[in-house]
């Protein structure tokens, strides 16, 4: 199976530059099925082990980056009402989907108890991936 890849422009600026443009992939909608359901079986084994940490936000039905803005905010007030000091880092890893180590990810999954068939899945999936870029 391969995705169609789109460039989208995402800023009002210089459209000659492809740093300007980021791609979408098309998925039939057999893909997206398949996708969703192997997320969902993922998912719910990840809180079964309860492997993922209660403030973590990305990807977690009905949670927001707006509940981590009040958590954050807490905490923060709460420091400085018992006088510590506060510093924080935030990182945003860029095209962080491009830059995952497959093999890594693959033996991490096994680690955790993530057998097969899901397993075999995922290392088909992140394999031979073929793409197309249709440009209009």
């Amino acid at each position: 199976m391969a995705a169609n890849v789109i460039p989208l422009f995402k800023t009002k600026v210089d459209r000659e530059s492809k740093l300007n443009y980021r791609p979408i992939s098309l998925l039939d909608s057999l893909s997206k099925i398949i996708e969703r359901v192997v997320f969902t079986r993922l998912y719910n084994f990840l809180l079964d082990i309860k492997f993922l940490n209660p403030l973590q936000s990305g990807y977690r039905p009905g949670d927001s980056t707006v509940n981590q803005l009040v958590y954050l905010v807490h905490k923060i007030h709460e420091a400085f009402e018992q006088g510590k000091d506060v510093r924080m880092v935030f990182i945003d890893i860029s095209k962080a989907f491009d830059r995952v180590w497959h093999k890594g990810l693959l033996h991490k999954l096994q680690l955790i108890g993530v057998g097969d068939p899901l397993l075999s899945w995922f290392e088909s999936y992140l394999s031979n991936r073929k793409q197309r870029v249709i440009i209009d």
